[in-house]
C-alpha cells in the first residue's frame, strides 16, 4: 500500500512538472515572438516609451493629434496611463522632444505593414529591355510601345535600345531622331531616368513611370 502511495505521488509531481514546463515553453515563445517582431521593425529600434523616456518635459499630442503642449513627463505618462494608451517619443531633436500617446502594438504594426510594402516594391522592380531598329515598322513600333506600357504601369524600368547592326552605325543621328520619336510616342507620362547615349550595340535610353 505504501509503494503504491508513493508511486501515485510520484505520477503527480512528474504531471505537475511536465505542466510547469510547458507553461515555460509557451511563455519563451511569446517572448521569442515578441523580441523578432520588435527588431524586424526598423522604427521600434529608433523610439522610446513610456518608462524608457528621459526628458523630464515633453511637447504631447493626443490620439486625435491635438497638441497638450509641454507637459511633465510623469504628467505625460498617467495621461497616457488614464487613456489605456503608450506615450512613445517620436521626435527627439526638439527642444523638448515630441510625443504622442497612441497604442504602440497597433503602431508597431501599421509600421511593419509599411516597411513590407516598400521591400517588396523594390524586390518587384525590374529594368527591362525593349529593342527596335532603324527599319521597324509602325505595326511592330505600336506592339513595342504597347509592351512598355505594361511594363511601366508594372513599376519597372525600361531601357530602350535602337539596334544598329553593320552599316547602320553610320546613321547615328539618324537612330537617334528615330529613338526620340519612338518614346515620345509613350506619352509624357514617364520619366527619363537616363537620355539617350551610345550603347555595345547602338543607342539606348531609360525611362520610369
Amino acid at each position: 500500500m505504501a509503494l503504491f502511495s508513493v508511486t501515485f505521488k510520484v505520477q503527480v509531481l512528474r504531471k505537475q512538472i511536465l505542466s510547469v514546463y510547458l507553461c515555460i515553453i509557451q511563455i519563451c515563445d511569446k517572448l521569442v515572438k515578441r523580441h523578432y517582431f520588435l527588431t524586424k521593425t526598423t522604427i521600434a529600434q529608433q523610439l522610446r516609451l513610456n518608462e524608457q523616456i528621459r526628458s523630464p518635459e515633453l511637447v504631447v499630442i493626443d490620439e486625435t493629434g491635438a497638441n497638450l503642449g509641454v507637459l511633465s513627463r510623469e504628467k505625460a505618462l498617467e495621461l497616457a496611463a488614464e487613456r489605456g494608451l503608450d506615450l512613445v517619443e517620436l521626435n527627439t531633436a526638439a527642444k523638448p522632444p515630441v510625443a504622442r500617446l497612441l497604442d504602440y502594438g497597433k503602431f508597431l504594426y501599421e509600421q511593419q505593414k509599411k516597411e513590407k510594402k516598400k521591400r517588396l516594391g523594390q524586390k518587384g522592380q525590374e529594368l527591362k529591355t525593349v529593342r527596335i531598329k532603324i527599319k521597324t515598322s509602325e505595326h511592330d513600333l505600336g506592339t513595342k510601345a504597347r509592351q512598355i506600357e505594361k511594363f511601366l504601369e508594372k513599376g519597372h524600368k525600361v531601357r530602350v535600345e535602337i539596334f544598329l547592326r553593320g552599316r547602320e552605325r553610320a546613321f547615328k543621328n539618324l537612330a537617334r531622331e528615330r529613338l526620340t520619336l519612338f518614346v515620345e510616342r509613350l506619352g509624357k507620362d514617364h520619366r527619363v531616368l537616363e537620355p539617350i547615349k551610345d550603347s555595345p550595340r547602338g543607342l539606348a535610353t531609360t525611362i520610369a513611370k
